[in-house]
């Protein structure tokens, strides 16, 4: 599999058989590591994702008023200036269909050779607060960020 830079065997198998998604970035916030949750979640593979800086915004992670994430409070960002861990209940992501997808985020990092990688944990909200209430807030930030004509962001997102 891509993405075995610095995970070892072992501790990769353990990791796949978690149905979150997980990605670790070293230090310059290059994804080095990508899970068989993260494939199942996003649709995108490891091939896609290892390799590329989490900040290009190939997930479009954003919170409930559309800020975009990536680039304006990124909790993996926080967490390897600061080494404190985050976790965001909802946040938005852009799966690789186009679809929008609410998801629970927990940051956390690791000291490796005396530099410091970051963890992003992220799991499919519907699974922990249910269908309804997802989609209920799936439609309000769809409605406070898209046109509801045209459907195409508006000038909030």
């Amino acid at each position: 599999m891509a993405g075995d830079q610095g995970i070892d065997g072992g501790f990769r198998r353990i990791l796949d058989a978690i149905s979150d998604g997980i990605y670790v970035t070293a230090p310059d916030r290059t994804v080095v590591y990508w899970s068989e949750g993260a494939e199942r979640i996003t649709g995108y593979s490891a091939d896609e994702i290892v390799g590329r800086r989490c900040d290009e915004e190939v997930l479009g992670h954003t919170d409930l008023h559309g800020t975009r994430l990536c680039l304006d409070g990124c909790p993996l960002q926080d967490c390897l200036d600061t080494g404190r861990e985050r976790r965001i209940g909802e946040v938005f992501l852009r799966r690789k269909d186009g679809k929008r997808l609410a998801v629970y985020v927990k940051t956390t990092s690791f000291e490796m050779a005396g530099e410091r990688y970051g963890v992003e944990i992220f799991g499919e909200l519907e699974s922990v607060v249910g269908k309804q209430l997802t989609s209920r807030i799936q439609e309000l930030t769809d409605s406070a960020i898209s046109d509801p004509l045209t459907g195409l962001f508006n000038r909030r997102y």
